[in-house]
């Protein structure tokens, strides 16, 4: 039996990995910043995956509330993320790893609740994190690993109760 051309194949179990891309113009504007669409509530699994123009992303005053899996994955551009004063509840898992040169991640103010296994793992660049005055409560396994240029993470008046024991293994 053969797969016809174009058509997707997985086996049972596996995860699909590439779905539609929104890596354009429509959702990416002049300065390398996120459009996010006043409709959306979630951002699709692998929606932004190895998108190299995307340089910042922010969830403030937008409707998301969940950032899939691999959302953002491989966005070896991406400098900033912010979810100050969002909506986002859940980030989910392995949705920026890689990002290789994130810089700082911002949760303050924040309404999300956890921060999914291996999200930020490898984001090699990622120097701050805070979580200041946020509503997470959960930092999943492995969600900073390899971190190697984090210096700072602030937890300061969070409700942060369980950060899993490899949440910053690799970190400086």
């Amino acid at each position: 039996f053969r797969i016809p051309t174009g058509v997707s194949h997985r086996t049972p179990g596996e995860r699909t990995r590439r779905q539609t891309s929104y890596c354009n113009s429509d959702f990416i504007d002049s300065n390398g910043g996120l459009v996010i669409p006043s409709d959306w509530t979630s951002v699709p699994p692998n929606a932004f995956r190895s998108c190299t123009s995307l340089q910042s992303v922010s969830f403030t005053d937008s409707s998301v509330t969940t950032v899939g899996e691999y959302a953002f994955y491989g966005c070896t551009s991406l400098e900033s993320v912010s979810f100050t004063n969002s909506s986002v509840t859940a980030v989910g898992d392995t949705a920026f790893y890689s990002c290789t040169s994130l810089q700082s991640v911002s949760c303050a103010d924040s309404s999300a609740t956890a921060v999914g296994t291996e999200a930020f793992c490898y984001c090699t660049s990622l120097q701050s994190v805070s979580f200041t005055n946020s509503s997470v409560t959960t930092v999943g396994s492995a969600a900073f690993y390899g971190c190697s240029s984090l210096e700072s993470v602030s937890f300061t008046n969070s409700s942060v109760t369980t950060v899993s024991p490899s949440a910053f293994y690799g970190c400086s």
